[in-house]
């Protein structure tokens, strides 16, 4: 065996014979050899446990990155709820076609938003002072022909038959039920001109305590004994009333050409319908139909103004007339 060896300013070999090594020194370096092999393993197992302990302290140590094909499945994610507001965008696929005719997305713009444009629309109706409002609605009120009970019912003098009473009474609740359209709807006008007299006192410096003894002994009360001067039958009772007003309003919103409001609102019963197709080849249509008078030379048709005696006209003929001279004699 051949051994190097150093020396200070020589450098020389040396034969080293393995034959004059003694057994006791090959075990002392094989025990020696498995000592560092023990602490290695020691030390690699305390480095393990740090590195866990740290990655339980900061999270996971940083890693680098590793190079390789992106996949196309995402990572499992938790389960979230996303909330999307419904938009006109979002809509257009879902879209679902509507009934409704392209002139009333017109009149729902034009419909007063504020105050300032309702009172200028009732300027333009001339519906913005007392006494046109109460005319209108007047005029709305005695529109419907009374009935005329007496002519129907049998004559006292003669000996009642077996239905005679039927028919006497079946004549009775015909006539007031032509008449329920008038009267419920000057119970509604009584009813809130009530009210509203109640908020004049009540601005006026009357006692609270007062207006609303008076308002409960007035409205009618329920079966439950409630009474009814709440929001919801107030605003049911306003609603009520106006209805002869936001008909007229109607009528004036049109583009110069009113013929459905003229037939919806002034036209003929169906019973008066049924009379003008029974007679409409004979000479007794002219009575029954009664029209207007035929516009002068250069005036329109359609800009005829909103007259409550000429639509009234239409209807009754001169019977409107014996109507307000019977009341102005009264």
């Amino acid at each position: 065996m051949m051994v190097h060896t150093w020396g200070e300013g020589s450098n020389h070999t040396q034969n080293f014979d393995s034959s004059s090594v003694s057994p006791q020194l090959v075990t002392h370096l094989h025990e020696q050899l498995q000592f560092y092999k023990d602490k290695a393993q020691k030390l690699e197992a305390e480095v393990q446990h740090l590195k866990e302990e740290l990655a339980l302290r900061h999270g996971p140590a940083p890693r680098p990155p590793v190079s390789c094909q992106l996949s196309i499945q995402k990572p499992p994610s938790p389960i979230t709820i996303a909330f999307r507001i419904e938009n006109p965008q979002l809509q257009q696929n879902n879209a679902i076609t509507s009934d409704k005719p392209p002139e009333l997305a017109d009149l729902l713009k034009r419909v007063p938003k504020a105050d300032e444009a309702w009172c200028l629309r009732r300027k333009e109706l001339q519906l913005d002072k007392p006494e046109e409002v109460i005319g209108t609605f007047m005029a709305f009120v005695f529109r419907a022909q009374p009935a005329v009970i007496s002519d129907q019912v049998r004559d006292q003098s003669r000996p009642p038959t077996d239905t005679g009473r039927l028919e006497d009474f079946k004549a009775f609740v015909r006539g007031l039920r032509r008449e329920s359209e008038r009267a419920t709807q000057l119970y509604y006008f009584a009813e809130l001109l009530f009210v509203s007299l109640c908020r004049v006192a009540s601005m006026n410096g009357a006692s609270r305590d007062t207006i609303d003894s008076l308002m409960d002994d007035f409205l009618p009360s329920t079966r439950k004994g409630k009474q009814k001067r709440q929001f919801t039958y107030l605003s049911h009772l306003r609603a009520s009333v106006l209805w002869p007003i936001h008909q007229a309003e109607l009528l004036r919103k049109k583009f110069k050409h009113r013929a459905d409001e003229f037939f919806l609102l002034y036209g003929p019963t169906v019973t008066k319908y049924r009379q003008l197709h029974e007679n409409k080849n004979t000479q007794k249509f002219a009575d029954l139909a009664r029209l207007p008078p035929p516009p002068r030379e250069g005036e329109f048709s359609s800009d005829i103004s909103f007259a409550i005696p000429l639509m009234m006209t239409l209807i009754v003929g001169d019977r409107y007339k014996s109507v307000l001279r019977l009341r102005q004699d009264v």
